[in-house]
């Protein structure tokens, strides 16, 4: 049976621990699994993720020695002991692929570091050859939930866009391998967002369109336009799944 590692959540916005109870519930069934620690576990945790805006954050700073918890930090003043620190604004991608460096260590692998210089990313230790994608999305939390399903598929570096230019640029700008594409923007249809980013002359990513009326006409064009998939929404976890091991 999988392990499963208990997170004590210290602190955080009602949206940043919804994302976190997403990718706990994403780790299912997977090598290593998720849950949020609270006082009705027998067992202490095995990991304390602290937000230093917390008051709470004060008393663990002393916090030290065998035996201990381990410790991701967010925010300011990380204390030496803390085995990940980051700053704001927060990427949960990056939070969990240090959470898996701590519990199921990655072999050691090449990594161009000039990738996180360029993109002006900070990578967590033992976070190596990471894959790029793009949300395109006017939605936060539906962008947040994206970013977890992609970070479990091992597409770490993503960006996002709440409109199609923007959405261009960053392809222009940095190229990736996969881009979810919502069908409401405010500028441009997915459609033009995605015939413009293969006349840019960028490296051509794969695109998945989300859309709250996946129709079979909407279902046509996408297989027409040659896109991955096409989803209706609300998103169906276990087809979201599927695709993205296939990316």
């Amino acid at each position: 049976m999988a392990p499963t590692i208990l997170v004590k959540v210290i602190g955080f916005t009602d949206v940043e621990r919804h994302a976190l109870n997403t990718v706990c519930r994403l780790s299912e069934g997977r090598e290593t699994r998720y849950a949020v620690w609270s006082a009705s576990h027998s067992a202490a945790p095995d990991l304390l993720l602290i937000d230093s805006a917390s008051p709470e954050s004060e008393g663990l700073l002393v916090v030290a020695g065998a035996g201990r918890p381990r410790m991701v930090w967010v925010g300011a003043s990380a204390p030496a002991h803390a085995d990940h620190a980051f700053d704001r604004p927060l990427h949960w991608p990056h939070v969990l692929q240090a959470m898996e460096h701590l519990f199921s260590p990655p072999p050691p692998l090449d990594f161009d570091f000039d990738i996180a210089q360029d993109l002006g990313i900070t990578m967590p230790a033992g976070l190596t050859n990471p894959r790029r994608g793009l949300i395109v999305n006017v939605e936060r939390e539906q962008r947040l939930y994206l970013r977890a399903r992609m970070a479990l598929a091992g597409i770490v570096l993503v960006g996002e866009a709440d409109t199609g230019r923007r959405a261009l640029d960053l392809i222009m700008a940095s190229p990736s391998e996969l881009v979810i594409v919502d069908t409401v923007l405010p500028d441009m249809s997915a459609w033009t967002l995605i015939e413009e980013a293969r006349a840019s002359g960028a490296a051509i990513p794969e695109f998945i369109v989300t859309t709250p009326t996946a129709g079979w006409l909407t279902r046509l064009r996408a297989r027409l336009s040659g896109i991955k998939g096409c989803l209706g929404k609300p998103l169906d976890p276990a087809r979201l799944g599927r695709l993205l091991a296939k990316a």
